[in-house]
């Protein structure tokens, strides 16, 4: 039997079959065929729901918000139906608590421009159970910070959606270092952000290994016309765990880096650390002595050397070396 993950699906189901022209009416044994049927179509063939199911499904619908959707769901001669033939859950209105939060939500993404998705969230909200004069707040009570828009942010929407289709792609790119342009055959997995850049993560064909590709670099984009290679390289939260940033050196494992820092930065770091791993491992009157557990990386160094002479790597020997000679 399926989790509770698929309840939700399971609703929009049986109110499919009551709202499907020229057949509302369905005995029970038949509700469970068509939702069984539609679980194994989208989340694969093993799935399968009982009778007893159906039986609490129906009496979620029937219940009261906001628990249930109320909906006006009979029986007939051993066949279910809404009474009411306009009844959907799908226009179920929202209260005006849920609108508020909607709207706020909205207003709190919309501070991210170029997000995939998000003129499709702000035709949603406009659908919403407020209707479709539903107006937007032009600010909320959080405000993030406002850099200037980073380059390459048009590649978001159509990389995503590459990523949902599991197309493998040929990228055009300009690396900052020759030899100039290159092309990269890129299964895509993932995009993240890092300090107001973008990146596409995934699998390069030619060198069967994890690589990312900054969005502010990427000259052209096309399908690779080649089969899409599905991720059985890594899990992005693990891969990303032990690192700054998102280049994680290849075979590289964690190492225990230790620093000392002054003045007003051994502050800033005590409250805002550089990475999870940070601890405390002395603290005296001229400074604070951190420690971190991280593969050293381009990134990891550029965090430390932004805070100047107030930082001193102390250890381990080869990146103290790779710091000093920066």
């Amino acid at each position: 039997m399926p989790s509770n993950k698929h309840a939700a699906f399971r609703y929009r189901v049986l109110n499919d079959c009551f709202t499907r022209p020229g057949r509302r009416r369905w005995t029970k044994k038949e509700l469970q065929e068509e939702v069984t049927r539609q679980l194994q179509e989208h989340f694969g063939g093993h799935l399968s729901i009982g009778l007893r199911t159906i039986d609490g499904d129906i009496a979620l619908l029937r219940s009261d918000p906001p628990r249930g959707y109320a909906a006006p769901i009979a029986v007939r001669e051993g066949k279910y139906f809404y009474e009411d033939p306009d009844f959907t859950i799908s226009r179920f209105p929202l209260s005006a608590e849920e609108t508020a939060l909607l709207r706020d939500a909205f207003a709190l993404l919309r501070q991210f421009p170029g997000l995939p998705q998000l003129p499709v969230l702000e035709a949603l909200v406009r659908q919403s159970g407020a209707g479709m004069d539903l107006e937007l707040p032009s600010h909320s009570g959080i405000q993030f910070e406002n850099s200037p828009p980073a380059m390459g942010l048009s590649w978001l929407d159509p990389l995503y959606g590459h990523i949902r289709r599991r197309e493998a792609l040929e990228i055009r790119y300009q690396p900052f270092a020759p030899p100039g342009e290159v092309v990269v055959l890129l299964h895509p997995y993932l995009l993240k952000e890092w300090r107001n850049r973008w990146y596409v993560v995934g699998r390069n064909e030619r060198e069967n290994q994890v690589w990312n590709l900054a969005l502010d670099r990427i000259a052209d984009v096309r399908p690779a016309g080649i089969p899409f290679r599905p991720n059985d390289l890594f899990n992005p939260i693990d891969w990303y765990r032990d690192i700054v940033g998102v280049t994680r050196p290849q075979g590289a494992a964690p190492v225990r880096i230790k620093f000392r820092a002054g003045g007003s930065v051994a502050g800033y770091l005590l409250t805002k650390p550089i990475h999870a791993s940070q601890q405390t491992v002395r603290q005296d009157a001229s400074g604070v002595t951190f420690s971190l557990r991280v593969i050293p990386n381009p990134e990891l160094i550029g965090e430390l050397r932004r805070f100047g002479r107030e930082i001193e790597v102390l250890s381990p020997e080869g990146f103290r070396r790779v710091w000093e000679e920066g």
